[in-house]
């Protein structure tokens, strides 16, 4: 079917459900899906007609519509007051909620939600997600651009390989840039990911399946370096994995030989901590920054957010054995249990201060090292204190004090002042936890 003809169809039938005076497409249970799958590009706000927000997008809305139309790009909405069905399959929680859909492919709007802002956004979104790089220098100019990775796929767009990569693309487009080449001599029906990441691989061919959900994984995970910046153009790129930030005042562009100096820090140890926790450098205008009271006076400060809790380090400085204990810890708390962890006797000192100090005198075995996994204080905070034993002797009575780190969205009971205390405990010559 001609093009122009089928992009003049699915207009002519949105037009028949248009709100009343505006180009706004009203979107129902019955003519959702025959609108939106057909459509190129539409934006769908989710609304309430009570929703004050909404009320005040709603001429700004209409105003768009009106220039996007002779554009071919639909404006359309749905009254989840009444369209409850459509409101629960796309998971509306919040009004107005807005997606845009690639041939129903639906990805967060997250543009200006004035008129103008939103004409200029959507313009942008209109066009292919995968560039065309029809020659040598195309590519070697879109590989050359400044972005930190371009992912191109070497391929005929028609292609197996081709049709998946373009889906991911159209889901993707706000996060990463997308580029599709003729076969070359070193690359043929291959998608290839081309980073500029310092002293990390430049180049990585993806050797998965043709499959949809197995790429766009791929996607994300070369997407990340061992140590890099979070901000708001990389943070929609760390997925579900417990991220440790290291906060500091230097940026890319007021102090990058200090960011270098993070970076290079951070690195060996994420290396270590692969496919388990991100590692990142952050400026201090974070939120979980301000949530944890961070002072915003020191030079470098390290937590780890994981999900919706936070935990706050009082490591000074970057210590690598400071900041990769402060990484085990967390993953041994996620992860322990009563049959995960041995329970060593102790006897507790409890100091009158923000610091707690810790007197163990019990038998240890030789050059071993005890993490304090939990101590849960009455306001709910879960306080920790990383211990190091060194040394082979088997007696040793010792007062101990390292990292804390709290948690103030904990969801932790506070049941007592001294509520749990569990150690778990490792050999290091098995080298199963915190060697080195």
């Amino acid at each position: 079917m001609n093009k122009a003809f089928f992009v003049f169809a699915v207009v002519a039938l949105a037009t028949l459900c248009v709100a009343e005076d505006s180009k706004v497409v009203v979107l129902k249970k019955d003519n959702f899906d025959k609108i939106v799958n057909e459509a190129d590009t539409i934006l769908v706000k989710f609304f309430a007609p009570w929703c004050g927000h909404c009320k005040h997008l709603a001429p700004e809305f209409i105003k768009a519509a009106e220039i996007l139309d002779k554009e071919g790009i639909i404006l359309a909405e749905v009254d989840c007051t009444e369209e409850t069905e459509l409101a629960d399959r796309f998971e509306v929680h919040g009004y107005p909620t807005l997606y845009i859909f690639h041939k129903g492919e639906k990805t967060e709007y997250k543009g200006p939600r004035e008129a103008n802002g939103i004409v200029k956004y959507m313009r942008a979104q209109a066009g292919p997600a995968a560039k065309p790089l029809e020659n040598a220098e195309a590519l070697e100019q879109f590989i050359a651009r400044k972005d930190d990775i371009k992912f191109v796929a070497y391929t005929k767009e028609d292609s197996k390989i081709g049709v998946v990569f373009k889906k991911i693309a159209n889901t993707l487009r706000e996060n990463y840039v997308f580029g599709i080449s003729p076969a070359t001599d070193k690359y043929t029906d291959k998608i290839v990911a081309h980073r500029n990441f310092d002293k990390e691989d430049k180049e990585i061919v993806y050797a998965g399946k043709d499959d949809a959900d197995e790429l766009r994984k791929w996607i994300q995970e070369t997407s990340v370096p061992l140590a890099g910046v979070y901000d708001e153009n990389t943070k929609d790129r760390y997925g579900s994995l417990p991220i440790l930030y290291v906060y500091g005042k230097v940026s890319a562009e007021n102090d990058p030989a200090g960011l270098r100096y993070i970076l290079n820090r951070l690195r060996p140890i994420a290396k270590e901590f692969k496919g388990k926790l991100h590692f990142v450098a952050a400026d201090n205008h974070d939120n979980n920054f301000h949530e944890m009271n961070f002072d915003e006076n020191k030079k470098y400060q390290i937590a780890i957010v994981d999900g919706d809790k936070l935990y706050k380090s009082e490591i000074d400085g970057l210590k690598k054995d400071e900041i990769k204990a402060f990484a085990q810890l967390l993953l041994t708390a996620r992860l322990s249990s009563t049959s995960r962890v041995r329970l060593f006797p102790v006897l507790l000192r409890l100091v009158k201060s923000k610091s707690l100090s810790v007197r163990l005198s019990t038998m240890l075995l030789p050059r071993l090292r005890l993490i304090l996994s939990s101590l849960l204080m009455p306001h709910g905070a879960v306080t920790a204190r990383l211990f190091f034993l060194p040394g082979r002797s088997l007696l040793r009575s010792t007062t101990l004090t390292a990292a804390r780190f709290v948690s103030p969205r904990s969801m932790l009971p506070a049941t007592s002042f001294l509520a749990t205390l569990r150690f778990v405990a490792t050999h290091l010559s098995s080298g199963s936890l915190l060697q080195g």
